[in-house]
């Protein structure tokens, strides 16, 4: 097997984050994820965690290229309590169309 980047060699690397929850959707199981420093999907692979936004949580998984971009694939994850959601950002459509905060 040969590695081409230090991306490559993380995939399928087990991960641990704790976060907020900033979106869950039980229906299509869409999960994200933020901390301080950035936020991130979690592929819920069909199981619903009965999680709620703003609930903190720490989830297991393990790393995943993503459809769009670098992922978790979830594995279990525990509630820690209620945490506080990231301030909203007002980008201009500029920024949106440029992806600048994909």
């Amino acid at each position: 097997l040969r590695v081409e980047t230090d991306h490559d060699a993380l995939l399928g690397a087990p991960v641990r984050l704790r976060g907020v929850v900033t979106y869950y959707d039980p229906a299509w199981r869409l999960l994200f994820l933020q901390d301080t420093t950035a936020g991130i999907f979690i592929d819920l692979h069909g199981v619903d965690p009965g999680l709620r936004p703003g609930d903190e949580v720490e989830v297991d998984g393990v790393s995943t290229p993503g459809e769009f971009a670098p992922s978790v694939r979830y594995r279990s994850s525990t509630r820690l309590g209620t945490g506080t959601l990231p301030t909203p950002r007002h980008p201009g459509i500029r920024d949106l169309s440029a992806g600048v905060h994909d």
